[in-house]
């Protein structure tokens, strides 16, 4: 994969809209939204053990 300021024509620079677009067009390219939403996803899931354990020990002690 080529590196984004390759991907990107030097002359897209010329307004800043330009490169607004170009920066959204490269986060649905690479689906980052979904990286994101799989990551935050997996990290609640992994978080269910925990708290199952965390209020077994509460309940037992307490």
């Amino acid at each position: 994969m080529k590196p984004l300021t390759k991907r990107i024509d030097e002359s897209r620079f010329d307004r800043p809209i330009s490169i607004v677009r170009a920066i959204v067009h490269e986060l649905r390219t690479e689906k980052v939204t979904f990286m994101a939403g799989s990551i935050a996803y997996h990290a609640f899931v992994s978080m269910l053990p925990l708290l199952v354990l965390v209020l077994t020990i509460i309940s037992t002690v307490g």
